[in-house]
């Protein structure tokens, strides 16, 4: 499924294992993409849909957001080519600093708050793209043999990328039909894994690590001090001007391209594993 979105000023996912410094991702992950969409189902379907779900066997919570995992096996990000691209940014905010004080020094009230660095990532009136790669035969014993309009209703719901004030418009949002790519090389306007590739061009954009999206990972569990595997990812985006590009990529062994059309803008590039 492919969503396009407009965002009012950008967004701001904060970066993994940081505490006062809150620096922004520079592009939203897997995780964050796939928790808009289950935002947005939610509120569509008659069952109840927690923002939490009880693991009575490990006494944790978990994101519900995990359910789309059941048929969704991956999400990919890529800004339009036409976009004037993003701009890192740390806003100065007074904010509470009680978890970030020594043990000593909580009890003293005049130490509560404290001025910190909170990281965007502006990009304005910005036109994006979303992929959602599905696996028809799941969505359907998931959600029905509705499930296309489901799927239509929820990514028109996506208000919000990362924090609650990254507001976005969905513009579109339909499901095609991926097929294989079995030529050598390929070209997308999204990221990708760094594994699923032998080798790209250009050689000078962006990289950056998020955590992996699988159900297993720890980061979607209240404790999320397990070793959370963080995989290396190829952003579409100049090193430099950080402005979007066409990536033309060679799949390894480990990885796969599907398109729509042969088009950048509807192909992209996974792990194989991701499809089992």
């Amino acid at each position: 499924m492919k969503v396009d979105l407009k965002f009012a000023w950008g967004w701001s996912v904060r970066t993994p294992t940081t505490s006062a410094a809150e620096m922004s991702l520079l592009f939203p992950p897997p995780s964050t993409l796939i928790g808009a969409l289950a935002r947005g189902l939610s509120h569509l379907l008659k069952e109840e849909w927690s923002e939490c779900i009880l693991d009575q066997k490990r006494k944790t919570l978990k994101s519900s957001a995990i359910k789309l995992l059941k048929f969704v096996a991956s999400a990919h990000f890529g800004l339009d080519v036409n976009s004037a691209g993003i701009t890192p940014w740390s806003d100065i905010t007074h904010s509470y600093a009680v978890p970030y004080q020594q043990t000593q020094h909580r009890p003293k009230k005049e130490m509560w708050f404290g001025i910190h660095a909170s990281g965007k990532i502006y990009s304005p009136n910005s036109l994006s793209h979303i992929i959602y790669v599905i696996n028809e035969a799941k969505a359907e014993e998931f959600l029905g043999k509705d499930w296309k309009e489901w799927l239509r209703i929820a990514a028109y719901s996506i208000i919000a990328i990362g924090g609650k004030e990254g507001l976005t418009v969905t513009y579109g949002a339909e499901i095609l039909e991926a097929k294989p790519i079995e030529k050598e090389s390929m070209r997308t306007s999204y990221y990708f894994p760094k594994r699923a590739v032998i080798d790209y061009t250009p050689p000078k954009i962006r990289k950056e690590e998020f955590w992996d999206h699988k159900e297993s990972s720890p980061h979607w569990s209240s404790r999320s001090r397990g070793r959370s595997n963080r995989l290396p990812y190829i952003l579409p985006i100049d090193k430099t001007t950080l402005s979007p590009t066409i990536i033309e990529a060679y799949p390894s062994k480990e990885g796969i391209g599907l398109t729509a059309d042969g088009s950048a803008e509807n192909s992209v590039i996974l792990l194989r594993e991701w499809l089992s």
